[in-house]
């Protein structure tokens, strides 16, 4: 059964795994730990890369950071146990150049 999750009004978790595919430049083959979940409201997802995906328990479960291309009512989240090891380094992080623009 999909567990309901909330914020910007987010439906129910579909899925939990790894998700295949390339890194943002294209030129390396990464494995992510994603939530597939169902939108109640497509168009509250628009902007809100970044925001947390809650569960019914008020605990951010996952960040936000997509939707499916070809259906819309799909979202994408890095679980929070995907993006731990870079809010443990929040406290050493140094400044970086942000790279060309892709397209």
């Amino acid at each position: 059964m999909p567990s309901p999750v909330y914020g910007h009004r987010y439906g129910a978790i579909a899925a939990c795994g790894g998700d295949d595919g390339p890194d943002i430049y294209s030129t390396t083959a990464v494995t992510r730990e994603v939530y597939v979940f169902e939108m109640a409201d497509r168009a509250s997802l628009q902007g809100v890369s970044g925001g947390p995906l809650i569960d019914m328990n008020g605990r951010v479960i996952g960040v936000v950071f997509g939707n499916d291309v070809n259906d819309r009512d799909i979202g994408f989240a890095f679980t929070a146990a995907q993006v731990a090891p870079q809010l443990a380094a929040l406290d050493n992080a140094q400044p970086v150049p942000t790279g060309g623009c892709i397209s």
